[in-house]
């Protein structure tokens, strides 16, 4: 938090961010029979490495900062899927 006025960015608008590129699907359906219902839901996310990276001191949201960023490599490549 010390070092973010040096950098240049405002304490109350910076923030530190992993980067990732997120793929995902859901499923989701209602059965109805007489008074009863089932709901049934299935969601699968799938977490990757960034293939553009992003910049300290990139304009977020909300106009936030990101002041420090995480581009490297926080997750492994799925072995099932022929990754390194």
């Amino acid at each position: 938090m010390a070092a973010l006025p040096a950098l240049g960015y405002s304490v109350g608008k910076s923030l530190s961010a992993t980067v990732s590129d997120n793929t995902m699907f859901a499923v989701m359906g209602l059965y109805k029979l007489d008074v009863l219902q089932f709901f049934v839901s299935y969601e699968h996310i799938k977490y990757a490495n960034p293939r553009t990276r992003v910049a300290a001191g990139f304009s977020d949201i909300g106009d936030y900062t990101l002041a420090f960023v995480n581009n490297s490599s926080s997750y492994p490549p799925d072995k099932r899927e022929g990754g390194d």
